[in-house]
């Protein structure tokens, strides 16, 4: 198997998109995606490496709702022996101020969601315009442009549901509520 110059690991693009970026927005079948992340991770591409608007892997997978490239950046963040990576990772913010959790929850990803949980990231955490988890899962759910199904309905409820049991704090303590849908602890 070949693997990657070193040099070559953590060049950019003009947009600062690295390899490891890349093997996330890649069009390719998951498998194979997963695949380019494990073996770029291996080989010693920056986990934390971020692209213009503070993107680093983390936040891409989560912004998609990746649970399984979260999980292995997550598991190579605490291969870390002094264990600073693995905070790094879950503290990282885009320019907008999304840490994973944020993006994880907008996009409805329980099994993101769920990892990023696990892993320690902060549940009362809000972005740059004032926004928590459980209202930006709210937010997204009632959007336009969100599919409305009953199975994407019971995603973003799922994820709300967990947050709340996480102890996410809920805009003046209102319990959201998805046309009765969402039954909150």
């Amino acid at each position: 198997l070949l693997r990657p110059a070193a040099a070559m690991l953590d060049r950019s693009n003009c947009g600062g998109w690295t390899p490891l970026h890349l093997s996330l927005l890649s069009a390719s079948p998951a498998q194979n995606r997963l695949a380019s992340l494990r073996l770029l991770l291996a080989s010693g591409a920056d986990a934390e490496r971020a692209a213009h608007g503070g993107w680093c892997p983390i936040l891409v997978a989560a912004r998609q709702g990746n649970a399984d490239a979260i999980g292995a950046l997550l598991l190579h963040a605490a291969a870390d022996r002094t264990g600073g990576q693995l905070a790094r990772m879950l503290a990282a913010r885009t320019s907008e101020g999304d840490t994973a959790l944020l993006l994880a929850a907008h996009a409805a990803s329980v099994a993101s969601a769920r990892l990023l949980l696990a892993g320690g990231a902060a549940c009362d955490a809000r972005n740059a315009a004032g926004l928590s988890a459980v209202q930006l899962a709210v937010s997204a759910a009632c959007s336009a442009e969100t599919d409305t199904s009953d199975m994407a309905t019971a995603a973003f409820c799922a994820v709300i549901e967990l947050l709340l049991a996480a102890g996410a704090p809920v805009q003046g303590g209102m319990r959201p509520e998805l046309g009765g849908a969402c039954h909150a602890p």
